[in-house]
């Protein structure tokens, strides 16, 4: 039996330009009707069958199309899961692929659009990959292998079914009539391309970038700018695939970044995805999810003024106090006392820099602050919202932690200054995942 499936990409939910979109239908007793015949041709030949009937399916982002082939695929994975099967085998044919490709390229995809429907990936193999619908049908009628057609394949407000039903027909009687293996033949040609490149792009990232600061991930950008356009793109993709909770970036948003990299190291951030954000922290380009993104333009912190900074959910009091030092009582929750000549430079809060060391409070030397965090079991989600408060180069204080051992208070001290954090209402307090 062979029961048609959404390729890879489709977007079945599509009407076609001047004809009405047609309501996605509940085919109900089709959909019971393929599930008999399945049952009873797998009874016929002794082979175990799983049926399972998806619930309301999650259309957050997506048509019901799209939401019900994201169903069955986690009913395949899940079954696959169950009985220990290393594959799954699709029934996709060389049809679906020139279609697929036909549809890519009507919508403007790049090189992997146009590369169609892989024959493997993970678990899944397409073993009918290369091998005509007709074929299939031919060998079916031969050995008596029986078959149901969805009905729906046949209303052309669907794009897919009117490229199916309408365009290759046409190109296969004016202009060429192998044109669905021509079609099928040319992916299979891109889709060998498409992974020599993305072989080469995973070198060039492996090359160019180091684990940053708020799980993200830092590349160098005199290197990217060098790298041919073609490549840059697809190391900026695998950079942002690599991040954690991050979707996969459109062609339209990619372009966005480099056009924004392009330009140079300077101040700010690009936020071009809805869950990655961009900056430049010198001469590196640093990509991170933007849930726990430190903001990257300073917050000066003026003596004696309340400051709110915002990215933090925080309020921030500095204050000067004089007369000749010896240990302060010690400092209350979210308070720190520094020696005043340790903040010559004005004093500021900002996020963690992939870099930044500090000497922690009682160390005999500085430290990495990701380091510290680990021994401080900050998650590693959480440490991009620990604000710091500097003074030129050097981190004073790690809001909530520690202060470094250089601005500690001691008898030499002629000023202090006392600094309290206050986080504000509703706001989670710095560190807390």
């Amino acid at each position: 039996m062979f029961i048609s499936e959404l390729p890879p990409g489709a977007r079945e939910d599509l009407a076609v330009e001047g004809r009405p979109r047609q309501p996605c239908r509940d085919r109900g007793a089709e959909a019971e009707r393929d599930a008999a015949a399945v049952a009873a041709w797998a009874g016929a030949l002794g082979l175990p069958l799983t049926v399972e009937r998806a619930g309301p399916l999650d259309r957050r982002g997506g048509s019901l199309q799209r939401a019900a082939r994201a169903a069955r695929y986690r009913f395949l994975e899940a079954v696959a899961e169950r009985v220990g099967a290393e594959r799954i085998a699709l029934g996709h044919n060389q049809d679906d692929a020139a279609e697929t490709v036909l549809l890519n390229l009507l919508r403007g995809a790049g090189l992997r659009g146009l590369a169609g429907i892989p024959p493997a990936r993970g678990k899944i193999v397409r073993p009918l990959l290369d091998v005509p619908r007709e074929a299939i049908l031919a060998y079916a009628r031969a050995h008596g292998v029986p078959w149901v057609e969805d009905s729906s394949n046949r209303e052309i407000s669907y794009r897919r079914n009117r490229v199916r039903a309408e365009l290759i027909p046409r190109l296969a009687k004016e202009y060429n009539p192998q044109v669905r293996d021509v079609l099928a033949r040319t992916a299979s040609i891109l889709r060998a391309e498409d992974a020599f490149l993305e072989t080469l792009a995973q070198e060039r990232l492996g090359g160019l970038s180091r684990p940053a600061s708020a799980g993200g991930t830092a590349l160098d950008g005199g290197a990217l700018a060098a790298l041919p356009a073609v490549l840059r793109g697809r190391v900026l993709r695998a950079a942002m695939r690599d991040l954690p909770g991050a979707p996969v970036p459109t062609a339209g948003h990619l372009a966005a970044l480099e056009a924004w990299a392009a330009e140079g190291p300077r101040a700010g951030r690009c936020d071009f995805l809805r869950r990655v954000a961009a900056w430049w922290e010198g001469d590196r380009l640093v990509l991170a999810p933007k849930a726990v993104a430190p903001p990257l333009d300073p917050v000066p912190l003026p003596l004696g003024v309340a400051t709110r900074v915002a990215p933090f959910g925080m309020t921030f009091l500095a204050e000067r106090v004089e007369g000749v030092g010896g240990d302060p009582a010690p400092p209350a929750p979210g308070e720190a006392w520094l020696d005043a000549g340790a903040a010559t430079g004005g004093l500021v809060v900002r996020g963690w820099r992939a870099g930044d060391r500090f000497q922690p409070l009682g160390l005999g030397g500085t430290k990495k602050l990701q380091d510290f965090f680990v021994d401080a079991k900050v998650p590693r989600q959480a440490r991009g919202r620990v604000p710091l408060v500097v003074s030129g180069d050097h981190i004073l204080w790690v809001v909530g932690h520690r202060i470094d051992e250089r601005a500690r208070v001691t008898a030499a001290t002629r000023e202090r200054i006392r600094i309290t954090a206050r986080t504000d209402p509703g706001a989670d307090p710095p560190g807390r995942p």
